[in-house]
């Protein structure tokens, strides 16, 4: 049991680093949001393998099924041991981590989705703009600067 302790503080840890970039991502800037988004992803795989670890030590305990129900929080907390104590005050740290990090992403969302809002209204801008008009006019005439051949009316030949 003391094995599946040490993993749960690593994956303690590592959701409270996990918390702290996603509250980042509030307030940074544009352009530093992609990094932060691929520095999630890697805690997220770290965090799955930790997953994998702790399904691995369970599946070594003589009784499993009795620590599934501690890091389910299951059990009644006074029929725990220590260690099965100690186990569920980490798992209800952890379930904490968790949820503070799910209100933080719909922060995160909402700031991504106001940011995509500004930038279509800039694109919409740029594109009713006066020099967007005057493009799309010289885009519908064509280039005439090497034009050559062009027909003159007779009548306006003679003058």
């Amino acid at each position: 049991m003391q094995k599946i302790s040490e993993i749960l503080l690593k994956q303690e840890q590592l959701l409270l680093e996990y918390e702290t970039l996603t509250q980042k991502m509030c307030d940074c800037a544009e352009d530093e949001t992609e990094g932060m988004l691929e520095k999630r992803e890697e805690i997220i795989e770290r965090l799955d393998a930790i997953n994998v670890e702790i399904r691995e030590e369970i599946a070594n305990l003589k009784n499993p099924e009795r620590i599934r129900s501690v890091l389910n929080n299951k059990p009644d907390f006074d029929e725990l041991s220590e260690h099965e104590r100690a186990i569920s005050e980490q798992v209800q740290n952890i379930a904490s981590v968790m949820s503070r990090i799910d209100r933080i992403n719909t922060e995160v969302i909402s700031v991504i989705r106001r940011r995509q809002d500004d930038i279509l209204t800039q694109i919409k801008n740029v594109n009713t703009g006066t020099e967007s008009v005057a493009a799309k006019y010289r885009g519908n005439i064509g280039d005439v600067s090497n034009m050559t051949d062009y027909h003159i009316p007779e009548q306006f030949k003679k003058i």
